[in-house]
């Protein structure tokens, strides 16, 4: 049988910035699914802007039963245009939520590539988690869009 675990601590370093963060900058309490899967915070650092590349860090934790499957979605909007997305697997599609160990907070990175043709700011950027199999979307809980978590960022 296997000893005690070890908690994980994680930590990170912002790469557009060189910034060391244990953190984040930006605090949230957004829960989905069940409750039981959180969206501490944020830190975004880098250029959002045509052309430009930006560096998205979610803190997320699980204080209870996981979601069977989930995947992280990033959407950056001009408008109603749809300009760069990133989704994935926690950590890099190492560390699935159904494995995370409970309260502890978890860093994820998703870098965002704005293609130079892509519209200028202002800029509208959405989080949200989905099943990959059946593609339907989690509920955020107490969110107006009720399926994802609109982050406010800075006008250029």
């Amino acid at each position: 049988s296997p000893g005690p675990r070890a908690p994980i601590r994680a930590a990170a370093y912002d790469l557009a910035g060189g910034e060391f963060t244990a953190e984040p900058r930006l605090p949230l309490d957004v829960r989905f699914d069940n409750g039981a899967l959180r969206l501490m915070g944020y830190n975004l650092q880098g250029r959002l802007e045509p052309g430009g590349r930006a560096f998205l860090s979610l803190w997320w934790e699980l204080t209870g039963p996981p979601p069977a499957q989930a995947t992280a979605f990033t959407h950056l909007f001009a408008g109603q245009t749809f300009v760069e997305g990133y989704d994935k697997l926690p950590l890099n599609h190492l560390y699935p939520f159904r494995v995370w160990p409970l309260d502890q907070p978890l860093h994820d990175v998703y870098v965002l590539d704005l293609p130079g043709e892509a519209p200028p700011p202002p800029y509208t950027l959405e989080v949200g988690l989905y099943d990959p199999i059946t593609q339907q979307r989690l509920a955020a809980l107490d969110q107006p869009l009720g399926d994802r978590v609109v982050l406010p960022l800075n006008s250029p």
